[in-house]
């Protein structure tokens, strides 16, 4: 072939087809192409240059592959891959598309990159800045976990400049999205309905369950009919579980569950387990205003009212929390749902065996527990010490100090006088041991009685002789002998005669006179002689009389 037959016309057109082929596209053209190849994070494009082009996934809802599409030049990689995106009108109208969503609204974004205080990202062609703190819902412990990663995201803000760009939030995302789930979930549940769930935190009153979306609230006392006192001891995290719903709050969003309401309530049954008069065991576990509150071992709480732990009023032997204890069933509290139980029922009443063991008026012999101002504590083996009382000690000795005559421990005799049930007190007495001296003194000792008796001490205000039975009598110095005036004139040991002249049944005292036996001696005397003067056939004269005193002189 000839160069004169070579068609130049068909040969410009290859040349120009062959120039525009090898044409560099620059930023921002506008080009045409087919999808050759869709995977999770790109699409590759095909637009006749000697490179394709790449997209973001993220900017096609859907996109399959011989998909015609019509992209704006970005960016070049090298001459690997043509950075594609959708058209700058696209983004305007996915701009103005986001303002009419308006704040709240849902996004996709993908992080690109991390800045001072969070991480950049693109909705679509929209730059997009995502805080640190509201990313923290991912729980990503790093940024190359981050980077790179699509999430979706709450608009927080729009920008005000020329720039497109916004502010968005995964963690609001998340939160939205939880609520939404948990509306779902409550519109569906009510009062009554058995829900499975698993253990996800447990606190000290209690456990929260998630029941898929929503927790629900496991108070400890709805885990079982028994007292729970440590939750961890029923339930471990994780633990899958079966519960009923026993409360909604739809507008708190709260659901309260309980465990126990799958199961039948002890109490129910309770007569049946725990019979008037039956003997059962528990463990004190708090103490009421009105007495004692008792687990008892069949699950169900008791009461032991104050009154009902002893038949002493006063006894110290109390009952304390966690005391395991053995009670006598006597009752039911059906508005509480409480078994009354008596402590005191277990035993017999002790003041009756008192009376019948030691009668008022028997021996007993015990220790002295504890002595005090009043008197002396004595246990003679009974519920409750017996009282001897200083005045019930002795009949005529006037009691000081009580130390000086018993200690504790000492082993003493004594006799019942009184067991006073009402009052609780039992009343001893070591004088009437002996009878009381004192009850015929009046007969042995009658005013004018002269006495005979050994000085058994000495004292600024008198001396003191001993008398019969025991019996102490007291003579004042004013009624000593006058010829003998001085208490020094009188020892310990010598006798003394004296006259009765009062017995002083209040102060139990016996009063003598030395100085009025003398006067009273006297005056006897006179009256001897002045008889003699006065028989006229009694041998006697006048003369006789007067003889026979100068002779006694």
């Amino acid at each position: 072939m000839s160069q004169d037959d070579i068609n130049f016309e068909g040969m410009e057109d290859f040349e120009t087809m062959i120039s525009e082929s090898l044409r560099q596209p620059t930023r921002g053209d506008l080009i045409k192409g087919v999808v050759v190849k869709v995977s999770s994070d790109s699409v590759i494009v095909d637009f006749g240059y000697k490179t394709e082009g790449i997209v973001d996934r993220s900017e096609f809802d859907t996109i399959n592959v011989n998909d015609a599409v019509e992209l704006t030049v970005i960016s070049f990689f090298g001459g690997s891959y043509v950075k594609l995106s959708k058209s700058p009108a696209d983004s305007d109208s996915a701009w103005d598309a986001l303002k009419v969503e308006g704040v709240g609204s849902t996004v996709s974004v993908k992080i690109t990159g991390k800045v001072d205080k969070g991480y950049i990202g693109k909705v679509g062609d929209i730059d997009a800045f995502i805080p640190l703190t509201h990313i923290e819902a991912e729980k990503a412990d790093s940024d190359k976990k981050i980077i790179g990663t699509t999430y979706k995201a709450s608009i927080l803000k729009f920008g005000e400049g020329k720039r497109k760009s916004i502010l968005v939030s995964p963690r609001n995302y998340l939160k939205v999205e939880k609520d939404q789930k948990k509306a779902e979930v409550f519109a569906g549940l009510k009062v009554g309905d058995k829900v499975k769930g698993t253990v996800k935190v447990i606190k000290v009153y209690g456990a929260f369950i998630d029941l898929g979306g929503i927790d629900g609230f496991l108070h400890k006392n709805d885990i079982a009919w028994q007292r729970i006192h440590d939750v961890a001891k029923y339930l471990e995290v994780g633990d899958k579980v079966e519960t009923i719903i026993t409360d909604v709050k739809e507008d708190l969003m709260k659901i309260t569950l309980g465990m126990k309401q799958l199961t039948s309530n002890p109490w129910e049954e309770v007569k049946e387990t725990a019979p008037i008069d039956a003997t059962i065991s528990g463990t004190v576990v708090t103490r009421k205003r009105s007495g004692y509150v008792v687990e008892l071992d069949n699950h169900v709480d008791g009461l032991i009212n104050y009154e009902e732990i002893s038949w002493l009023k006063n006894a110290r032997n109390q009952i304390s929390v966690k005391d395991r204890v053995e009670c006598r069933v006597i009752g039911y509290d059906e508005v509480n749902n409480k078994v009354i139980l008596s402590l005191k029922a277990m035993h017999d009443n002790p003041w009756k065996s008192i009376s019948k063991d030691h009668p008022e008026g028997s021996i007993v012999k015990g220790k002295v527990k504890s002595i005090t101002d009043f008197g002396i504590f004595l246990d003679f083996g009974s519920i409750i010490d017996g009282l001897i009382r200083n005045s019930d000690i002795s009949w005529d000795e006037k009691i000081g100090n009580i130390n000086d005559l018993y200690k504790v421990g000492d082993e003493i005799e004594a006799k019942i006088m009184r067991v006073d049930e009402e009052k609780e007190r039992i009343s001893l007495s070591v004088k009437h041991l002996e009878d009381n001296p004192w009850a015929d003194v009046g007969k042995l000792f009658p005013q004018g009685k002269v006495v005979t008796a050994p000085i058994v001490s000495v004292s600024k205000t008198g001396i003191e002789v001993e008398l019969a039975m025991k019996l102490k009598g007291t003579i004042l110095v004013q009624d000593l002998d006058p010829a003998l005036p001085s208490l020094d004139k009188y020892k310990e040991g010598e006798t003394v005669t004296a006259q009765v002249f009062k017995v002083d049944f209040k102060n139990r005292s016996i009063l003598l006179s030395i100085k009025r036996y003398l006067q009273d001696a006297e005056v006897k005397d006179t009256k001897e002689y002045m008889k003699k003067l006065t028989v006229s056939d009694s041998g006697f004269s006048f003369g006789s009389i007067l003889k026979d005193k100068f002779e006694e002189k």
